[in-house]
C-alpha cells in the first residue's frame, strides 16, 4: 500500500508543491523575456556587404559598371559613391536587381591609358552604411582598324617596262597602326615600305609591277606588323615583239635553197627598232624597224659549211626589252659523187677468172650518208658496203669483183645512193675471153722440190703492192682429210685463201686458174694466223696461196704457192676384243640353233606317235 493511502495529507502537499514550481518557472520566464526584448531594442542591425569590382573601357568611350552587394538586404537599399574616379566621371547608380546596380563611367577627354578607381558603399533602411568597396577601371586605347582595297590590277605590261599603282590604307580604329608592306617579285615598293597610321589617318604607298616573263601574275601584298592582312595583286605581261615558237629554222630544203625567213611582230602601240646579234655563220640584217601592231620579215643565210646540226639562241633587243629567238640549222643533205663518174672499165679476163676494178665514193654534202650500193648483176662490191656510213667530206674506195664462164662483153649499172637520196649511177664494162691454156708437157715439167708452176703458167694477179705476203708459213696438220697451216701476220687487214685449179683444155693443153677457197676456217691464236681445211679428199696434192688484204680490201702481194699432200686413207682397225665378242656370239648362236632344232624334232616325233596311238584306239 502506498504512503498516501495511510496519510491523505501527504498527497495533497505534493500537489501544492508541484503547482508552485510551475508558477515560479512561468514568472521567471516572463521576467527574462522582458529583459531580452529590452536588449534587442538597444543592439544595431549589420549593413549589407559591398563587393569589389572591375571593368575595362576604351578611351573616349563610356562603359556601364556593375555594382554588386552581398549579405542581408532590407529594402529600400541605397548605393552610395564614396570616392569618385580621378580620370573620369560617374553617373547616378541605377538598380538592376535585388542585389545589383549599374553606374556609367565616362573617361575624361584628356585621359590616357592606365588604371582608374572609385569606391562605393550600400545601406539598407534598417542598417548603417557598409564599408566601401573599390571598383578598378582599366583605360585602354581602341585597336587600329585598317581599311584597304581587296585587290589591285596592274593591267597588261610589255616586258622591259613597268606599271605602278597607289595603295591607300586608312586607320578607322584607334591607336596607331604600324608595320611594313611586304611584296614578292615582280612587284616592289617604291620608297619607304614601313608605315605608321594614327587613328583616323591614312598612308599611301606606290607599288611597281616589273614582269620578266610573258604570263599572268597573281600574288598578295602583306601588311606585316599590328595587322596581318593582305591585298591581292594581279597583272599580265607580254613581249612587245613576237615570233614563231620554233624561231628561225634552216630545214634541209631551205639549206638547199640557200636562205630562211622569220617574221617579227610588234604587239605594242608604237614603232619599235629590233636589234639582233647573229652568229658568225649566219648573214642577216643587224637591225630592223617593226611598225606598231604590224610585222616585219627577216631573211637570213648560212655562210660556209657546218659539221653538225646547230641549235642556239639569237639575242634580240628593243628598248628595255630583250629576248632570245631559237635558231636551228640542219645539215645539207648528203650528196655523193662517184669516181670515175661516167664509166668504170674492168678490162678483159678469161672465163672463170676474176676481174677487179676500183671506184671511189665521195660525200660532198654536210650530213653523214648511210651508203646503199647496188652492183650490176653478176658483180660484187668489196668490201661489203652494208651498214657503211660516209661522213661529210669523207671518201672511200671500193672494188667491183667480176668473173664469168660466158665469153663476150658485159655491161651494167653501178648505183650508189645515200639513204635517203637520189642514186648516182656509173656504167661498168668488162669483157670475158677464153681461158689461157698451157701445153701438158710444160705442166708436167714441175721440179720435184718446187711446188709452184713456172711463172708464166700462173695467171697474173693485179695487186696493190701495199701489203707484204705472209711470213714464216708452216704446216701444222696434215691428215687424210684435213690440212692446217699457220703464219706470222704482216700489216694486213684480212686474208683471201686461193687454190690452184687445173682442168683439161684442148688437145695437149691444160687450163690453170686460181679460185677463192671459201670453206677454209681462218683463226688467230698465240700471235699467229691459222687456216684449216676439213673433209678433203685423201691422197691428193693441194696447191694453195695466201693473199693479204689492206684496209680497203685491196689484195696485196700473194705468197708463194704451197703444195700440201693429204695422206691416203687407211681401213678401220678392229680391236681383238671385238673379234672375241663376235666369235663368242657366233658360238652361242650355233648352240642355240641346235637346241631349238632338237626341240622341234622331239615335238614332231611326239605328234607322230600320238597319231599312231589314236589310230589303234579307233580300231
Amino acid at each position: 500500500m502506498r504512503e498516501e493511502d495511510f496519510n491523505p495529507f501527504i498527497g495533497k502537499g505534493r500537489d501544492h508543491a508541484r503547482s508552485g514550481c510551475i508558477y515560479f518557472l512561468i514568472g521567471l520566464a516572463v521576467l527574462l523575456g522582458g529583459a531580452s526584448a529590452q536588449e534587442m531594442k538597444t543592439i544595431a542591425i549589420p549593413p549589407p556587404l559591398a563587393n569589389a569590382g572591375a571593368a575595362t573601357v576604351y578611351l573616349n568611350e563610356r562603359v556601364e559598371v556593375t555594382l554588386s552587394v552581398g549579405g542581408r538586404v532590407t529594402e529600400p537599399l541605397s548605393f552610395l559613391i564614396r570616392k569618385p574616379p580621378r580620370s573620369g566621371s560617374l553617373g547616378v547608380p541605377r538598380r538592376v536587381g535585388r542585389k545589383a546596380a549599374t553606374v556609367t563611367y565616362t573617361p575624361a577627354a584628356n585621359a590616357v591609358a592606365g588604371d582608374d578607381v572609385f569606391t562605393f558603399a550600400v545601406q539598407s533602411s534598417d542598417s548603417p552604411v557598409s564599408s566601401p568597396a573599390s571598383v578598378r577601371i582599366r583605360l585602354v586605347e581602341r585597336p587600329p582598324v585598317l581599311e584597304l582595297p581587296d585587290s589591285l590590277d596592274f593591267g597588261t605590261v610589255s616586258l622591259g617596262e613597268k606599271s605602278e599603282r597607289e595603295l591607300i590604307v586608312k586607320n578607322s580604329g584607334g591607336g596607331r597602326a604600324t608595320g611594313e608592306f611586304v611584296v614578292n617579285p615582280p612587284w616592289s615598293v617604291a620608297g619607304n615600305s614601313t608605315f605608321a597610321i594614327p587613328s583616323g589617318g591614312q598612308a599611301r604607298v606606290r607599288l611597281v609591277f616589273s614582269p620578266d616573263d610573258t604570263r599572268d601574275f597573281r600574288d598578295r601584298v602583306r601588311l606585316r606588323g599590328n595587322q596581318q592582312t593582305s591585298v591581292e595583286l594581279q597583272g599580265r605581261a607580254e613581249a612587245p615583239l613576237g615570233w614563231p615558237k620554233e624561231g628561225l629554222v634552216f630545214s634541209h630544203g631551205q639549206r638547199e635553197a640557200g636562205f630562211a625567213e622569220i617574221s617579227i611582230t610588234n604587239h605594242s602601240p608604237q614603232d619599235r627598232t629590233a636589234t639582233f646579234a647573229w652568229p658568225a655563220f649566219v648573214k642577216a640584217p643587224d637591225k630592223i624597224l617593226v611598225p606598231a601592231q604590224a610585222s616585219a620579215t627577216v631573211r637570213a643565210e648560212v655562210v660556209g659549211a657546218i659539221t653538225q646540226v646547230v641549235q642556239a639562241d639569237i639575242p634580240i633587243q628593243s628598248g628595255k626589252f630583250s629576248g632570245r629567238i631559237p635558231l636551228t640549222v640542219f645539215l645539207k643533205p648528203a650528196k655523193l659523187a662517184v669516181v670515175p663518174a661516167a664509166e668504170l672499165d674492168l678490162g678483159e679476163t678469161q672465163k672463170g677468172r676474176e676481174l677487179r676494178g676500183k671506184f671511189t665514193v665521195k660525200n660532198i654534202g654536210e650530213a653523214s650518208a648511210p651508203l646503199a650500193i647496188v652492183a650490176p648483176e653478176g658483180m660484187q662490191v668489196v668490201p661489203d658496203p652494208a651498214n657503211a656510213i660516209l661522213r661529210a667530206g669523207e671518201e672511200r674506195d671500193f672494188e667491183i669483183c667480176f668473173s664469168s664462164f660466158k665469153p663476150g662483153p658485159v655491161s651494167g649499172t653501178l648505183s650508189v645512193r645515200a639513204s635517203p637520196g637520189e642514186p648516182v649511177q656509173t656504167t661498168v664494162r668488162a669483157s670475158v675471153r677464153e681461158k689461157t691454156s698451157l701445153p701438158v708437157k710444160q705442166f708436167l715439167n714441175i721440179p720435184a722440190k718446187q711446188p709452184d708452176l713456172p711463172s708464166d703458167a700462173d695467171p697474173p694477179l693485179v695487186h696493190s703492192g701495199k701489203v707484204s705476203p705472209p711470213e714464216s708459213v708452216e704446216l701444222v696438220l696434215s691428215t687424210a682429210h684435213e690440212i692446217e697451216i699457220a703464219w706470222n701476220p704482216s700489216d694486213d687487214y684480212g686474208h683471201r685463201i686461193q687454190r690452184r685449179q687445173i682442168s683439161p683444155g684442148k688437145e695437149d693443153q691444160v687450163v690453170v686458174e686460181w679460185i677463192d677457197w671459201p670453206l677454209v676456217k681462218i683463226g688467230a691464236a698465240g700471235g699467229k694466223v691459222s687456216a684449216r681445211w676439213e673433209n678433203l679428199a685423201a691422197n691428193t696434192f693441194w696447191s694453195i696461196r695466201i693473199i693479204a688484204l689492206d684496209a680497203a680490201g685491196n689484195p696485196g702481194i700473194p705468197s708463194p704457192t704451197f703444195r700440201i699432200w693429204t695422206k691416203p686413207s687407211r681401213g678401220v682397225a678392229i680391236p681383238a676384243w671385238v673379234w672375241i665378242v663376235v666369235l663368242v656370239g657366233a658360238i652361242a648362236g650355233g648352240v642355240r640353233m641346235r637346241i631349238n632344232r632338237r626341240k622341234a624334232l622331239i615335238a614332231r616325233e611326239d605328234e607322230r606317235l600320238a597319231r599312231v596311238e589314236a589310230g589303234m584306239v579307233g580300231r
